[in-house]
């Protein structure tokens, strides 16, 4: 952490690594939001009053990840049919798994998938580990500059991708497993993009909107 933008973007290619801008297939999502209704539809009003009613920081509600699962993918569904995408996900391939997974963005792909669209755009920081399939349509982002642009954000939390701090980011980030590719001289980085302090908004409003279904 603590690791500028500028910096870890001439760090990462010195490494070698590539910064790639995909179509990521959304097929796999297209039963989630689905699923996502039937569970909030099963809940007690009395949960959902509780959950609208809490302090946005507040996550400590019974049945939270459903009700926060499915308010914010109804509120993308909406933001995205007004406005279209405004952040593109970050795709991951963890080479110990041979897998490629959506994180963070997953919220928006369910809602991408929800309005039949078949691809959501993607940014891939290659570790040298894959590359992009060419399905996909995979461009590399060749400055730091058209990387800002394209993730359409100044603001950044740069951390090792080897480090406890990352697993916190991402439950699914495996240490255990990283150790098994991970060489010493590595000093590969994660990357994240948000929209900064609008995020607690955009909670807040999120809550609101799939609340108001069930209360």
């Amino acid at each position: 952490m603590g690791i500028d933008i500028g910096s870890w973007w001439n760090r990462h290619h010195r490494a070698g690594g590539i910064v790639w801008q995909v179509d990521y297939p959304l097929e796999k999502y297209n039963k989630d939001w689905l699923s996502l209704q039937d569970k909030a539809g099963t809940l007690d009003p009395k949960d959902w009053r509780t959950f609208r009613d809490a302090k946005v920081t507040d996550n400590s509600m019974p049945n939270r990840d459903i009700m926060e699962d499915y308010s914010k993918v109804s509120w993308l569904r909406d933001q995205f049919i007004i406005n279209g995408i405004t952040y593109p996900v970050t795709l991951l391939y963890e080479r110990w798994k041979n897998k490629w997974r959506v994180h963070p963005g997953s919220g928006r792909c369910i809602a991408a998938a929800s309005l039949d669209w078949p691809t959501i755009p993607a940014v891939y920081i290659d570790f040298r580990w894959a590359k992009p399939q060419s399905a996909w349509g995979a461009k590399t982002i060749d400055t730091v500059e058209d990387f800002k642009y394209y993730v359409n954000t100044i603001h950044f939390d740069v951390y090792s991708a080897n480090s406890e701090y990352a697993v916190e980011r991402d439950a699914e980030w495996s240490l255990e497993g990283l150790q098994t590719v991970w060489q010493t001289n590595d000093a590969w980085h994660l990357v994240r993009w948000s929209e900064g302090a609008g995020f607690l908004n955009d909670k807040k409003e999120w809550r609101a909107f799939g609340s108001a279904k069930y209360v």
